[in-house]
Formats: structure tokens, C-alpha cells, sequence
């Protein structure tokens, strides 16, 4: 935002100036970050589950951020970094790691790019999720 500073000067004579100056403060780019991670797993056959991870992004005010593209990487008993992808109008994006055995799968995002915005992984509400099964 703009302000005005202004000072005033007075001497031990009675003697006085006044002057002013505007401050321009240039907030920076709005922050995007990620607002939660959902690992699920549909049953899929012989005991395996299909293992999708659904990331949603928000702007500062919570809104849904579209076209922000998702680095991440799924740890645990399935170690795989998939390609980048991009959020949707709703601001998600699901990562799919296929039919998988019993056992712990974690997904983590490592980084969040939408041009005009930076990214805040301080302000997450969720940085990685984790679905165990047996």
C-alpha cells in the first residue's frame, strides 16, 4: 500500500518547517501453497490396490489455483518420482501409481510453479500423505 510520512520540526526559536514523503510498499507475488494431500486405494485384485494421490492447491485467500504444476514423489515401499503435472480448474491434480501390494505408500510434494505466484511450503496445510494397507 501508499503512505504519507510527515514531520514537523520546530526549533527552540519558534522556527518550524514541515515536509512530507510517500512510501510505496510493493506486497510481492500472492502466495500459493498446498492445502492437503489425499493418498487413497481402490481395491483392485489378488489383495492389490490402485494408489492415487490428489493434491489441492489454493491461493492466499483459498482459492483454487489452476495450471500450477506439481513435482512430487511417492517413498515408502514404492519409490518413484512421476513426471510434473498440472492442477485443474477445482486447483487439483491426482497422481496414479497403479496396482500395488500391501504395504505403506507416502506422497510427497517437493514443488508447486504457477507463473506470477510464489511458492509458500511454509503456509502448507498438508506437505505428504501416507495410505498403509495389508
Amino acid at each position: 500500500g501508499t503512505h504519507v510520512i510527515a514531520l514537523t520540526c520546530v526549533s527552540s526559536s519558534g522556527l518550524s518547517d514541515k515536509d512530507t514523503v510517500t512510501i510505496t510498499i510493493n506486497p510481492g507475488p500472492p502466495a500459493v501453497r498446498v492445502l492437503g494431500i489425499d493418498v487413497i486405494g481402490v481395491p483392485y485384485k489378488y489383495g492389490y490396490r490402485i494408489v492415487t494421490a490428489t493434491v489441492t492447491v489454493v491461493d492466499s485467500q483459498n482459492r483454487p489455483v489452476s495450471s500450477a504444476r506439481i513435482i512430487g514423489q511417492w517413498s515408502g515401499d514404492l519409490v518413484r518420482t512421476p513426471r510434473p503435472e498440472y492442477t485443474n480448474a477445482q486447483g487439483q491434480v491426482t497422481f496414479k501409481a497403479g496396482g500395488l501390494p500391501p504395504g505403506s505408500y507416502t506422497f510427497s510434494v517437493s514443488s508447486v510453479y504457477k507463473s506470477g505466484y510464489i511458492y509458500r511450503s511454509d503456509l502448507n496445510g498438508e506437505t505428504s500423505d501416507t495410505l498403509t494397507f495389508y
